[in-house]
């Protein structure tokens, strides 16, 4: 193929070719790279978000918690 091409023509496919593999392996390190960050700050929200839910969770359920001890209270004071 590139024996009856000119001198011109042999230099621009190298180089053309080079560069294309450069640039193709410096996107898959990119790729990599980013896959891997995306990941990690995907599970670093994630763990965010539910410690914000179980702290959530927690004072709704503390808060209705003190009915039911004040409720035990007044029981365990009055005589039946």
């Amino acid at each position: 193929m590139l024996q009856n091409r000119g001198i011109a023509f042999k230099l621009t496919f190298s180089i053309l070719t080079s560069c294309t593999l450069i640039f193709f392996a410096i996107f898959g390190y990119n790729y990599i790279f980013s896959r891997k960050i995306i990941l990690s700050k995907i599970e670093e929200n994630a763990d965010i978000l539910a410690v914000a839910a179980v702290d959530q969770i927690q004072t709704k359920l503390f808060l209705v918690q003190k009915v039911p001890v004040q409720i035990a209270n007044l029981l365990e004071r009055s005589s039946l």
